[in-house]
């Protein structure tokens, strides 16, 4: 499972894609506060992307599937980690 947390002070919309047939891969909303989990188990990862309320374009990372996500207000954190490190599981596209 992917979880994704908002702990962010804005919805964030978020999609990740899927390999199989199950399972939808449109942007769900994620309110402040609240969690999403997609079921997702796949070992060649996953693209998820994310568009924050007020931004015009989403920003995709690859994950993992048993991946624990949190959006913060500024930044993006896996197991307490900043997605900008460059020696875990979830990385930036762009």
């Amino acid at each position: 499972m992917i979880y994704v947390k908002n702990a962010s002070n804005k919805l964030v919309l978020v999609a990740i894609n899927k390999w199989g047939k199950k399972g939808g891969t449109g942007y769900f909303n994620i309110n402040p506060g609240m969690v999403e989990g997609w079921d997702r188990t796949d070992g060649r990862g996953f693209v998820m992307s994310i568009i924050r309320e007020g931004e015009a374009e989403s920003k995709p990372y690859f994950v993992l599937s048993n991946s624990n996500i949190v959006i913060h207000d500024k930044d993006i954190t896996g197991y307490g980690r900043d997605v900008e490190d460059s020696d875990h599981w979830i990385y930036p596209l762009n």
